[in-house]
């Protein structure tokens, strides 16, 4: 009869009667180390299958109990050994062989029938955490750092586009209009803002940058705040002279949400440039504990401002496009709304902006703050919406 042995908590066998009295002869097993064999309900001490003149007990057949049962464990190998010979011992070998010989291999290893195909193209998550694994793989075979550093941008700005027209916004047109709002604010509208701050007075331009804290805060509203919006919402005022009273209120939105989505995306592909030159700064005031320092700052940073900043210069001129949404659903107030929408996204940004240089808690909270307001100016557009018969169409793009 088979026995199986536990020794220093490993499972050993199985053994024959022969091998098992030649191993206690020679001390290599001990009569109390722990021992089962068909028949046992347990595991017992080895000794107590011997009695005292050497015949083997009677076996009791019953089936075995499960491996670790009233002992310690024995290895992962012993335990998946003893499986198989349980499944032999038990004439299931050729049920398996059979098994495998009927299945059919292309439809269980690859079921990509018509049916399952058509569910996956429809089925937004599936694409999502496809799309969302798979991009940033390919981003990184790009040939040069400059075109992977644009790839990661935009696909963060994508990211934020599709959370904000699917689930925020919930704007049901096409994608060429938002698309090509990012772009050309991206492309075309900081440059045009640059090319306006050339003709501006330096004290002007240079206000956010004052020594003085209060001074500061006004220029980052009054320049920064004001400058930016206002370039930001230049796609939106473009659309409405386009689309006239046909325009629709929630594409408006959209198209302010994108527009500052472009901006932070192209923004942030200038600011490398400034955190490469702070990290070699760094690193000729203190050698290499510098450059480390510089380094992991700008990961840091660039991080932050892939992630963030877009999602913050989104929700500003998403504020303003609003007003201007409201504006054009109720017909009224055109320039006061106008102002107003200009006034409340200029006074967010430029305190989210100003925030920085005092606490870098604060910046988080104003962004909140900014998200929260933006939401509730949805709501409050779509019930205007609702009174007036206004229904946003799929069919601006």
């Amino acid at each position: 009869m088979d026995i199986f042995v536990q020794q220093n908590g490993q499972q050993t066998g199985p053994f024959d009667e022969a091998t098992v009295r030649t191993r206690l002869n020679s001390g290599e097993l001990a009569p109390t180390d722990l021992a089962w064999r068909d028949g046992n309900p347990t595991w017992v001490p080895l000794n107590s299958f011997f009695n005292g003149n050497g015949a083997s007990q009677a076996p009791i057949h019953h089936v075995p109990p499960p491996f670790g049962v009233s002992g310690v464990e024995g290895s992962q190998q012993q335990k998946a050994f003893a499986y198989v010979q349980r499944i032999i011992k038990k004439g299931q070998s050729a049920a398996v062989v059979n098994d495998l010989k009927s299945m059919d291999f292309k439809a269980e290893v690859l079921p990509f029938d018509g049916h399952t195909i058509s569910l996956l193209k429809s089925d937004f998550t599936f694409w999502a955490v496809t799309l969302l694994a798979i991009i940033p793989l390919c981003l990184v075979t790009l040939s040069d750092t400059q075109s992977q550093l644009v790839g990661f941008c935009m696909f963060f700005a994508t990211i934020w586009g599709v959370l904000f027209k699917k689930f925020i916004v919930e704007e049901d047109g096409g994608w060429k209009l938002p698309v090509g709002t990012l772009f050309f604010t991206g492309l075309i509208g900081i440059n045009v803002l640059l090319l306006i701050y050339r003709f501006l007075p330096d004290s002007y331009v240079g206000w956010s940058f004052s020594d003085s804290k209060f001074s500061s805060l006004l220029g980052n509203i009054c320049q920064v705040g004001v400058c930016e919006e206002i370039c930001k919402i230049t796609p939106v005022l473009i659309y409405l002279a386009w689309k006239r009273k046909h325009a629709q209120p929630l594409t408006i939105v959209l198209l302010g949400v994108f527009s500052g989505l472009g901006f932070a995306a192209f923004e942030n592909l200038s600011k490398v440039n400034d955190l490469i030159a702070e990290a070699a700064h760094m690193t000729d005031d203190s050698g290499a504990q510098g450059l480390s320092e510089g380094v992991k700052g700008a990961m840091v940073t660039v991080m932050f401002r892939s992630i963030s900043s877009v999602f913050g210069h989104a929700v500003y001129s998403g504020i303003f496009a609003y007003f201007i949404a409201l504006a054009h659903t109720t017909k009224k107030r055109y320039l006061a709304l106008f102002i107003v929408g200009w006034l409340v996204a200029a006074i967010i940004h430029g305190l989210y902006d100003w925030f920085w240089s005092v606490q870098t808690t604060f910046p988080a909270l104003i962004t909140a703050f900014g998200f929260v307001l933006f939401y509730a100016y949805l709501t409050k557009l779509r019930l205007v919406m609702a009174s007036t018969g206004e229904v946003n169409s799929n069919a601006v793009a």
